[in-house]
């Protein structure tokens, strides 16, 4: 079944994370979501790590998904050892996504999702494996 839920955002550009559907902020919203899930809200310029689907976070993190929500934004990803910076410019419909890991970041396989960007570009070092 649904679920009725009152929701205000903050001002700004969100997206629904599971719909996919783009609310304006700094107003209120009365959504129907189905039962078994919450309503969860991306500003633009996120950047939202995931581990594969299946996989829990006593894994490797060999391998890492990256949702881009296109706007300017900056995320610092800590894995094991180390950590990596990620940054997104968006001029017009097009993200550039850079990803800089540094000394002991362990994470070598990386799929990258721009969500509201129709083109992009990744900047990355020669080690790091884009899916």
């Amino acid at each position: 079944g649904m679920s009725a839920v009152d929701v205000w955002l903050p001002k700004g550009n969100w997206m629904d994370f599971f719909t996919r559907e783009i609310y304006e902020g700094g107003q209120s919203y009365h959504l129907q979501v189905p039962m078994e899930r919450i309503p969860v809200f991306v500003k633009e310029g996120g950047i939202v790590p995931m581990l594969l689907q299946g996989e829990t976070n006593d894994q490797s993190f060999e391998e890492l998904e990256l949702l881009c929500y296109a706007g300017d934004g900056e995320y610092r990803i800590y894995d094991e050892t180390g950590y990596m910076d990620v940054s997104m410019k968006v001029t017009g419909d097009c993200a550039k996504i850079e990803l800089k890991p540094q000394d002991g970041f362990i994470t070598k396989r990386i799929r990258v999702k721009a969500l509201g960007a129709s083109v992009y570009d990744i900047e990355h070092p020669h080690e790091i494996e884009i899916l």
